[in-house]
């Protein structure tokens, strides 16, 4: 094998997931793509040309507001929030070194806080390098809180680069990444690179 490509979206693919074969994955990185818009215009690009793929975090991006400081490079790794939660203990790799990718789309606050303090609190996320974030839409506001804030209050306790406003999840702008490439983020300039 290749590479790895989803046909349809990411919803129920754990009922499959584990019959991939990790072992020959493992032996052999392959590029793999795992959003649900699987027809972005970028993707591609992402494939077929030989630079690396650029992104620039947007200021009118919601989460753009999680920016931090600094930079990090590791594997990229992530995604939907709730996949992410629901591969947790079974699925789910290794982050330890690796820049976690979040992503959500029309989950309830109250989900959006479960599924965050099992991932920190069953210690899925020790040892990130950094963390790159996307589209965080359709939570509804539960105040005084809202998903930037609850993301904020989950994960500025790892001490680690947040580069937010990536146009990454399920908007019309949505661009693809390789997940599993190794990436540099750069919090500073607001800028993500992945490598080839």
């Amino acid at each position: 094998m290749r590479a790895i490509f989803a046909t349809r979206g990411g919803k129920r693919s754990y009922r499959i997931a584990h019959r991939l074969p990790f072992d020959a994955i493992a032996r052999d990185r392959k590029p793999l793509i795992a959003f649900s818009d699987i027809a972005a215009r970028s993707l591609r690009s992402a494939f077929m040309d030989n630079g690396p793929i650029m992104l620039a975090s947007d200021p009118a991006i919601q989460s753009a507001a999680l920016t931090s400081e600094r930079q990090a490079r590791g594997p990229l790794i992530g995604g939907s929030l709730t996949m992410l939660a629901t591969a947790a203990g079974w699925a789910l790799p290794s982050l330890r070194g690796a820049i976690l990718l979040i992503e959500s789309n029309g989950i309830a606050m109250g989900q959006f806080d479960r599924d965050l303090t099992m991932l920190v609190r069953a210690g899925h996320l020790d040892g990130i390098a950094g963390i790159a974030i996307g589209h965080i839409n359709g939570t509804p506001p539960n105040p005084p809180i809202d998903a930037t804030g609850l993301l904020r209050r989950h994960l500025e306790k790892f001490d680690v680069p947040i580069l937010g406003g990536l146009p990454i999840g399920h908007d019309p702008d949505t661009r693809s990444v390789v997940l599993g490439a190794e990436t540099l983020i750069d919090a500073g300039t607001g800028r993500l690179k992945q490598f080839n």
